[in-house]
């Protein structure tokens, strides 16, 4: 039994096959004497005969039967083990691109983080969009796997990538916890629309102010616009502007500062469509695995954002 090895596991599954030692033999390209030879072994080794000789054909005994079938799946597993260390040595090789839209990315760093254990030698790009220009990246092809807020319309777009929704990107509110606007548990229009505005520079977010404006038929004190995430987390930190944005994107980026800063749903507006974070990712079928172990990880930093 020491000596059993996968060797002796394929001759066997190979005989049985053939029927035969001779054609066995030539498929294995061995001598018909060292077929027999690693049979009979095998069969001492276990203490049992495997087959039935005869002149014209070899046929498996009970116990050979047995013994056949439990062959077929170790060497099926052994496949499945080369197939997969194959699949990660050719992923070891790859450099991918990783487009984020901003507010999620720290919570996507820490994905690539655990991915990197997955896949030790993978270089990875990440780069942060706003909405127009991961679309745009996303139609040329520029970036292997995204994660993007959008409407239920993203599908209309065709882009040339699988497409997972991920979660509802309702949106919210920003405020310190010295504003006036942090003793409420919901926020209007009407209530914000003195209060002065840090804004991060994306079309969907000022395709909302413009439709803040004419619900409340008031202009929005804008402090500033900016596509630097950082500037607008410090002006809500030091109480100077408020901001918005769907509640995966504002949750995350004032995570660390939960405890100074009050995220606040907006009321529900029937006429504002609903934005999801999606899932983008790569269509090549060699970028399998490592899109279902990204996803989930995406997926898992996403449970702690709630």
């Amino acid at each position: 039994m020491k000596n059993l090895n996968f060797e002796q596991l394929n001759i066997l599954t190979i005989l049985t096959q053939e029927r035969q030692f001779s054609k066995a033999a030539n498929r294995l390209h061995m001598t018909t004497s060292a077929v027999s030879q690693a049979i009979s072994k095998l069969e001492g080794e276990l203490g049992m005969t495997l087959f039935q000789r005869s002149r014209k054909n070899t046929f498996p005994t009970t116990d050979g039967q047995y013994v056949i079938r439990i062959a077929h799946i170790i060497l099926e597993k052994r496949q499945e083990i080369y197939d997969y260390t194959s699949d990660r040595h050719h992923l070891l090789k790859l450099k991918i691109k990783i487009g984020s839209i901003p507010g999620i990315i720290d919570h996507l760093v820490r994905s690539i983080e655990m991915l990197q254990h997955e896949f030790p030698l993978i270089e990875i790009d990440m780069i942060e969009f706003n909405t127009q220009d991961l679309i745009k990246a996303l139609k040329e092809e520029k970036v292997d796997f995204a994660l993007l807020g959008f409407s239920d319309s993203l599908p209309n777009y065709h882009l040339p990538f699988d497409l997972i929704k991920l979660t509802d990107g309702a949106y919210y509110f920003a405020v310190n916890q010295q504003s006036p606007l942090a003793k409420y548990n919901k926020l209007n229009y009407t209530q914000v629309i003195q209060h002065p505005f840090a804004l991060y520079q994306d079309s969907y977010i000022l395709n909302y102010v413009s439709h803040i404006e004419n619900k409340t038929h008031q202009s929005i004190r804008v402090l500033f616009k900016t596509n630097n995430m950082s500037a607008i987390i410090k002006s809500v930190r030091h109480n100077m502007a408020i901001t918005f944005g769907p509640h995966y994107a504002v949750f995350n980026s004032f995570f660390d500062d939960l405890r100074s800063i009050k995220v606040i749903p907006i009321e529900k507006d029937p006429e504002v469509l609903t934005t999801y974070l999606w899932f983008v990712c790569s269509q090549d079928n060699s970028l399998a695995s490592l899109s279902q172990t990204l996803l989930t990880l995406v997926r898992q930093e996403l449970r702690l954002l709630h």
